[in-house]
């Protein structure tokens, strides 16, 4: 039923795009903007044939069209700035309307009124200041110059003020512009995170294998401005149904301007947070101080520099930004106490554990909620009765890292033709050479990563209402780590808070390569504005991976640990000879969309946004070798076709999905035609790319390949082979062959597979809403917003539900499986849904005089049918809120140049040039799920093989409000208020039933300006990062198997005071 109504609605977008428009015209291209309006005389009479010209003022490139008979005009194409629009016709004075700002992707109606009179009298308006949406319909906003460079942003990182807008909720995640693969945290119009798309110049800077990463960060200096889409784009917009964020880069005008800057911060000028704080005695010692509080400071330098090549004709702008910083947050975690080291030397001087407890010890040994687990004795899923050693406790640490890296970029623009053509050339490189964190110093990992950007662009005016640009981008991301602890394997023990070993994937060495072509040509005819265009894209994905060819061993407790008695053995091995192997692959995908746009102007104050987009992701290709997948069973359900599948290699892991036909729909109404008071509207449908990790861990499979794993709790199970390396011994166990299954013979394989029947996710959104004019260059805009998600991945990573598991299988102490050959069979499909409702509510006043301000209120509820379940046959279970739901937020920017002596200019030079920049975030707090992460029997209540089952409601409800900061401390629940189910049973509690702490902070800025010449600004910068120094707790530990069960563990950045001199020209 909802693929006819898709199809009905294509058909209609289609019938009047084709019926009414083609002789049509079309609006300028994402990150440009268009100019247009419609010109009367004082009788409200039509005016046709005037000549309009639209000049910028940093550039002086001028752009004249004619008004048609029905006195409209429309200029398309015009990169965002400052202009001044001119109208000439004969009997009439010409008119000019100065200093109108247009942002990027904006369409700004400038409508004007001739009066009768001789040519060379002038009338001379200044633009308002208050700019209404009247020409399209889609919620929006744009975020300026002066926001960018003047607004606190504590890791320079410019979408971190995507997360201000309206339709947002989440923080922008903590991460600086040298991030090489972004996820920018947040979420629009309640869709997943995984849906956010970016553009840079036009140019996508998107992440392939991550959905909603992007690979390049702009620094602050180079970006001119950038416009945030949150519900119902036009069809130019592609590729995702999240945020659109469309960045612009700052380009060289006729004059030369720059900046030389440098921020500092270190450890004297941050606060220590509520566990440094509380971890800290008043008498503690230099060591103890510098382990939950280590030395801080961050160094970002740089500069930018743009002006004239040759005035008029071509210009130049570049930017450096420079980074060098040592990093550190305290935080509770779990690891083993000094007794318990002692007891294992004492007794087990040449065990494994041994070894690994004297060489990786921890920061510190905890000296809090010390635990006596019990003793140790043989047997894998065995503990012994307490022998009055405290095994594990809470302690409070704040490993540093390392943090340096460079980002360099140019622009060049190029007139030509005498202004009928421009080339753009943007190129970014960054550097990045990082050590990151652990809690075992001795497992700090270097990261180092390359990234680059190229996008070469070509304008043609073929004719005053034509228009063609054509564009390529190329994004690479290379990165590459080694293994500096091979003699340790990775290792994981239940209930303690660090393992031993560097991360499974090491060592690692990958390639990202994207290449995209883009060609759109842009017709003006009548009232129609007719866009029409493709883009293609090549991408590669190259790695090389080491995933588990150092073996992963999983311990029931820290008990087991010390007597060198894994739970399971995990290993990557080459299934007919069982001996340690490495992952080589390359991926390469073709994906390929048109669109058609007609914004046509039906009538002076109403303007309808019809359009129609086609999505082809293609399906992917592999390089070398044939894909490995799972061939289903016959059977009349997943779990038929599960229960005898095999692994086999095919040519193709899922079809093309081709038929991907996304229509969208707006109005906008000005209703007193005066731009005062708009009424906007729209739906439309789009499309959610598939991420790469849904079918890259294909390579993980066999027969090529196998995650060969042994568990003691299986019947017949293979010995583990437990070692420390760096030579780790084969297993022998893991040599025997395939069965006709396609999995080792003794043992099991665990399987990331494809459902061959996969399809492409969508999403339909919606809105409704008014923008009204009020004093002061105010805009008031409220919005009802909606959409629904269908085939929505199960995750955003590899992997999803795992369907070889059945209720009650460990009942009899054993672990059968449906398909006794493999292990998990974890199976990407596109089976989720997901449902938001909700509001925005803004008031903005753009920059001028001087002041900006902007508040933004977003309500809603976001609900999914998740794609994986605690009960793999009853999915409805876990129908609740998503996990970023956030049911209110509200944010507020504001800047004020403080009008201290303006019209004194000793004084003003002396005591003024002040200036007040801040920032506000409040949001209420992330649901979460309690659970138990231990095996069957203490966890896992349906026996079915797999932890994180929910327990039984308590018996005061499945909710807590009113909760203080310090309950969050002390804990807001323990083990005991929640019933464990009998054996084999499901628990009654639900999905998502509790919420974490609110958020808020506060971010301050405050500048002196120093004019030194006409030209010239010494700026000093005090900058207050969560000024008020409120403490952000997290999400509480929801493990009901942690000992920190119910507390909250981490809390965000304490104030943070960064001090800055810029000097600007």
């Amino acid at each position: 039923m909802r693929t006819s109504l898709r199809c009905a609605f294509a058909i209609g977008v289609i019938v009047l795009l084709f019926g009414n428009v083609m002789p049509g015209s079309v609006r300028a291209q994402q990150q440009l903007g268009t100019i247009q309006g419609t010109i009367v005389d004082p009788t409200g009479a039509l005016v046709p044939g005037a000549t309009v010209t639209a000049t910028n003022k940093d550039t002086g490139e001028t752009r004249t069209v004619l008004s048609n008979e029905s006195g409209f005009y429309r200029i398309v194409n015009l990169p965002p700035g400052r202009y001044d629009v001119t109208v000439e016709a004969k009997g009439f004075r010409r008119a000019v309307r100065t200093d109108v700002v247009l942002f990027v992707g904006a369409t700004l109606g400038v409508n004007f009124e001739l009066e009768p009179g001789v040519l060379e009298e002038v009338i001379e308006v200044t633009a308002g200041l208050a700019q209404l949406q009247t020409e399209k319909a889609d919620v929006s906003a744009v975020v300026e110059r002066k926001k960018i460079v003047d607004l606190p942003l504590q890791l320079r990182n410019v979408f971190q003020l995507a997360a201000l807008q309206p339709g947002i909720t989440g923080l922008a995640t903590g991460a600086d512009f040298l991030t090489p693969e972004y996820g920018i945290g947040i979420n629009a119009n309640g869709q997943r995170g995984s849906g956010n798309n970016a553009s840079l110049d036009g140019a996508s800077i998107n992440g392939n294998p991550w959905g909603g990463t992007v690979l390049m960060i702009p620094n602050v200096e180079s970006v001119q401005e950038f416009q945030v889409i949150t519900n119902n784009p036009s069809a130019e917009y592609g590729r995702n149904s999240g945020a659109i964020i469309s960045i612009v880069t700052k380009s060289g005008t006729n004059e030369f301007h720059g900046s030389v800057f440098f921020f500092h911060r270190n450890d004297n000028l941050r606060a220590l947070n509520i566990f440094a704080r509380g971890a800290l005695r008043r008498d503690a010692t230099k060591e103890e101080r510098q382990r939950v509080a280590p030395e801080f400071r961050r160094n970002d330098f740089g500069y930018s520099l743009g002006g004239p090549i040759r005035r008029d004709k071509t210009f130049f702008f570049t930017s450096y930004e420079g980074l060098r910083a040592a990093t550190g947050q305290a935080f509770v975690t779990t690891v083993e106490t000094k007794e318990f080291v002692d007891f294992v030397l004492r007794t087990r001087p040449n065990s494994i554990a041994a070894y690994l407890l004297k060489n990786f010890p921890p920061l510190a040994y905890p000296t809090t909620g010390l635990r006596d687990l019990g003793s140790p004795v043989p047997g894998a899923t065995q503990i012994g009765p307490p022998d009055g050693i405290p095994d594990v406790g809470s302690v409070t640490v704040a490993p540093s890292g390392v943090r340096n890296g460079d980002q360099f970029n140019i622009r060049i623009d190029h007139l030509l033709f005498g202004g009928n053509g421009r080339l753009r050339g943007t190129y970014y490189r960054t550097k990045l050479d990082p050590v990151d964190v652990a809690v075992r110093p001795k497992f700090r990992q270097p990261f180092p990563h390359r990234n680059q950007f190229l996008n070469l662009a070509y304008t043609h005016i073929i004719s005053p209402r034509t228009v063609n640009e054509f564009s390529f981008g190329y994004l690479r991301m290379h990165g590459r780590a080694p293994d500096l602890n091979p003699e340790s394997p990775t290792i994981t023990i239940s209930g303690l808070g660090a393992g031993f070993g560097t991360a499974f994937w090491m060592p690692i060495r990958f390639a990202q390569n994207v290449f995209e072509y883009k060609d759109t040509l842009t017709m003006n005819r009548g009232n129609h504005g007719l866009k029409t265009g493709f883009e293609i894209r090549r991408v590669q994905d190259n790695h090389d991976f080491h995933h588990w060819e150092r073996p992963n061993y999983t311990f029931n407790s820290i008990l087991n640990f010390a007597n060198d008695e894994p739970l399971t053995e995990l290993r990557a091995v080459d299934p007919m000879t069982g001996l340690a192997t490495g992952i080589s692959a390359g991926y390469r995908n073709f994906e390929f969309a048109a669109f058609i746009q007609d914004d046509w102007k039906v009538r002076r104050n109403f303007t309808l946004n019809i359009g129609l987009r086609y999505e082809n992701f293609g399906t992917p290709s592999k390089v070398g070798w044939k894909f490995q997948n799972i061939i289903y069973a016959p059977g009349r359900n997943v779990f038929e076709r599960i229960a005898n599948a095999r692994m086999a290699y095919v040519d193709q892991l899922f079809k093309s999905d081709n038929n991907n036909f996304a229509p969208r729909f707006g109005f906008a109404w000005d209703v007193s035609g005066r731009g005062k008071l708009v009424i906007r509207g729209g739906t439309g449908i789009s499309y959610n790319r598939l991420n790469n990790t849904i079918y890259t861990d294909e390579k993980m499979n066999p027969p090529r390949f196998a995650a060969a794993s042994t568990d003691v709790r299986t019947p017949g199970a293979p010995p583990i082979v437990y070692t420390l390396g760096p030579k780790y011994p084969p297993n022998p166990a893991l040599a025997r062959g395939l069965d006709e299954r396609g999995g080792i013979r003794g043992t099991r394989v665990n399987l990331r597979v494809v459902d061959p029947n996969i399809t492409t996710p969508y999403a339909q959104n919606w809105f409704l809403g008014i923008q009204r004019e009020l004093p002061g260059g105010l805009v008031a805009e409220i919005n009802y917003i909606g959409s629904v998600g269908r085939h929505l991945h199960t995750g955003d990573g590899p992997g999803g539900e795992n369907y070889n598991r059945f209720a009650g299988d460990l009942l009899d102490g054993r672990l059968d499986r449906l398909n006794p050959s493999f292990g998990s069979i974890s199976l990407g499909e596109t089976a989720a849904s997901s449902s938001f409702h909700g509001g925005t509510i803004q008031v903005s006043r753009r920059y001028s005089q001087g002041f900006a301000f902007q508040a933004a209120f977003t309500f809603g509820k976001a609900l999914e049918t998740p794609g994986a379940a605690m009960e793999v046959t009853r999915r409805d279970l876990d129908r609740s809120v998503t996990g970023f739901h956030r049911g209110k937020k509200f944010s507020l920017n504001l800047i004020w140049e403080i009008p201290f002596w303006r019209e004194r200019p000793v004084l003003r030079h002396i005591i003024g040039g002040w200036q007040l920049n801040a920032i506000t975030q409040i949001q209420s707090g992330a649901p979460f799920s309690v659970f138990h992460g231990a095996p069957y029997p203490r966890g896992d209540f349906n026996a079915d093989g797999q932890t994180g089952d929910r327990p039984n409601t308590p018996s005061w409800g499945n909710t807590k409000r009113d909760l203080s900061r310090s309950d969050f401390l002390r804990g807001i629940f323990t083990a005991a208020d929640f019933p464990l189910p009998a054996p084999g049973t499901l628990g009654n509690l639900g999905r998502n039933t509790f919420r974490g702490p609110w958020y808020a902070s506060t971010d301050i800025s405050l500048f002196k300006n120093f004019r030194v010449t006409e030209t010239a600004t010494v700026q000093f910068r005090a900058e207050f990062f969560n000024a008020f120094n409120r403490v952000n707790l997290g999400t509480p530990v929801a493990d009901l198997n942690s000992p920190l069960f119910g507390r909250s563990t981490g809390a965000g950045d304490p104030r943070d005071i960064q001090l800055a001199l810029k000097v600007l020209f």
